[in-house]
C-alpha cells in the first residue's frame, strides 16, 4: 500500500493507494466522524484484486489529517476528495461514498461530473436534515423523508453511550452499534476490533465532531439530484436507522437510470459478512464503464 500527504487549502489529508496502479480509480469516501481505516478491509483488497486502483483517505479532522482551525460546510469536504483525486493524478474515477460520503460523491457528480465515471452510494441520502433534526431533539415532521428511528436515538442516550462520553473509543463504539439496526446480526468483537484500529490511527477523536455541524449548516441535494448523468447505483440497508429506506428509494427515483440494491441483512454500516452481498454487484457497476 502507498501512501501520500495531500494538501488542500492549508489541510493535509493522508491518503492511500492499493492495487495496480494501471487501474481504473475508484475513490472510497467514508462517512462522518470515521477515517478510511473503517472501510472494510476485505471490500478494500477485492476491488484492488478485480484490477482497480482503490484510493482511500481520511478526511480533515479524521485519522491522521489535519485537524480544521475554523467551521466548514460540505463544501470544503467535497473540495478535499477533489483534491485527493488530483493528488493522485487520478480521475475520472468510480466514486464509492457511504452516508456522509454518499453526500460528498452526489455533489462531485453534480459540481465536477468529469471527474466522475460511476457513483455507487451506499446508506446515504438526498436530504440530511431529518437526521440532524431528531440527532438534535428537534421536531422533524415537516420533512419528505423519515428522521433517523426511534431504536437508533434510543442508543444514542442510552446509559452506555452517556457513561462512554469522556471515553472516545467507547463512543465511536456505542455509535456504531447504534448504526448496526434492529433485527439483524450485530458482531460486537469485530465492532470492537475495527474501533481498535481506527483509535489506533486517530491524532484527535473529538475533532471528527465537526463533520456533524459541517453537515447541519450545508443545503440539501434533493431538488439536484437531476444533475446528475452518471451510472448509479444505491445501496441500501433495509434495517437503516438512520437514513430509513425510503432515502435510498429517493435517490433512485431522483437519478436519471439509477439502480437500487436493497440489503436484507444491513443497517446503515458495512459489516464484513455482508461485503460478498456487495462487491459482486459493485464490481458488476464499475465495470459499466
Amino acid at each position: 500500500m502507498e501512501e501520500r500527504i495531500i494538501s488542500n487549502a492549508g489541510i493535509r489529508l493522508r491518503s492511500d493507494a492499493q492495487g495496480p496502479a494501471a487501474g481504473a480509480p475508484v475513490l472510497l469516501v467514508m462517512g462522518a466522524m470515521n477515517p478510511a481505516a473503517a472501510w472494510p478491509g476485505s471490500l478494500c483488497g477485492g476491488l484492488a484484486d478485480a484490477g482497480f486502483r482503490v484510493l482511500r483517505y481520511d478526511h480533515r479532522d479524521t485519522g491522521r489529517s489535519s485537524q480544521s482551525q475554523g467551521d466548514y460546510t460540505l463544501d470544503e469536504l467535497v473540495a478535499d476528495a477533489a483534491a485527493v483525486l488530483d493528488g493522485w493524478e487520478a480521475g475520472p474515477a468510480h466514486v464509492v461514498g457511504l452516508s456522509m460520503g454518499g453526500c460528498i460523491g452526489q455533489r462531485l457528480a453534480m459540481d465536477s461530473p468529469a471527474r466522475v465515471r460511476t457513483l455507487t452510494l451506499i446508506s446515504t441520502t438526498p436530504d440530511h436534515r431529518p437526521y440532524m433534526a431528531a440527532t438534535m431533539g428537534r421536531d422533524a415532521s415537516g420533512y419528505a423523508l423519515p428522521p433517523a428511528q426511534e431504536s437508533f436515538l434510543r442508543c444514542l442516550r442510552s446509559p452506555a453511550a452517556a457513561g462512554r462520553r469522556k471515553d472516545p473509543g467507547g463512543m465511536l463504539f456505542e455509535g456504531w452499534r447504534a448504526c448496526n439496526g434492529e433485527g439483524v446480526p450485530f458482531d460486537a468483537a469485530a465492532t470492537r476490533a475495527m474501533v481498535d484500529r481506527i483509535m489506533a490511527v486517530t491524532d484527535a477523536p473529538r475533532a471528527a465532531l465537526r463533520h456533524a455541524m459541517a453537515m447541519s449548516v450545508s443545503a440539501p441535494l434533493m431538488d439536484r439530484l437531476g444533475e446528475i448523468r452518471v451510472p448509479t447505483l444505491v445501496i441500501h440497508g433495509r434495517h437503516d436507522p438512520c437514513f430509513p429506506l425510503p432515502h435510498g428509494e429517493a435517490l433512485a427515483e431522483g437519478i436519471a437510470g439509477a439502480r437500487l440494491l436493497v440489503l436484507e441483512e444491513m443497517g446503515h454500516m458495512i459489516r464484513e459478512d455482508l461485503v460478498p452481498a456487495l462487491l459482486q454487484p459493485m464490481l458488476a457497476h464499475l465495470r459499466t464503464r
